[in-house]
């Protein structure tokens, strides 16, 4: 794996360990599980006929995190997405503070503005959707006029990623990228 593909996985993870351990820092004790939320093997899902679905064979679900603080994130694992954020606002009432689509059928739409996605394995947009490297031009998928923009049509933020949430207070997404493993030179 070259340099470039093991900093950008080094990247993404440490964005993800940012926004989780934000959450739980929020929280001096353990919160306990919802009576929306449905604990499984390794998962609480909230019961949202709107993300439960599969796509390419893989499950699409909705995950809560809460806290005693009254913050409350809604993710799912569909481009490992936050799809609200419930804080108090100053009279204590619940205000949603990001933007989000209330069910998978709005993110998985042709031009949706990836609201709360993770993407890669490129983030802004590569001019002309080429790029040289070690001499090698690599011609990229066109999705934004002439340029390639955050991976292109088929970037994170189309994959259904992995999840695991221990507890009602943190979640990891993961997703094997299996154009960058091809990329590993055999020893």
């Amino acid at each position: 794996m070259d340099a470039i593909t093991i900093a950008r996985m080094k990247k993404i993870s440490w964005i993800g360990l940012v926004a989780v351990s934000f959450f739980a820092a929020c929280n001096n004790e353990p919160a306990t599980t919802t009576t929306t939320s449905v604990k499984t093997d390794s998962a609480w899902r909230t019961r949202s006929k709107g993300f439960e679905q599969a796509i390419e064979g893989k499950e699409v679900h909705l995950y809560v995190l809460k806290n005693k603080k009254q913050a409350t994130a809604q993710l799912t694992n569909y481009g490992a997405r936050l799809v609200s954020l419930l804080v108090p606002d100053k009279d204590g009432n619940p205000v949603d503070v990001v933007l989000g689509h209330d069910s998978l059928g709005g993110y998985a739409k042709p031009g949706e503005p990836y609201f709360g996605c993770t993407i890669g394995r490129y983030g802004n947009r590569i001019a002309n959707a080429k790029f040289s490297l070690d001499g090698k031009q690599y011609t990229l998928d066109m999705n934004d006029g002439p340029n390639t923009l955050h991976g292109g049509r088929q970037g994170f933020h189309t994959k259904v990623w992995d999840a695991v949430q221990k507890d009602s207070q943190s979640i990891s997404f993961t997703y094997l990228s299996k154009m960058a493993m091809a990329a590993i030179p055999a020893t």
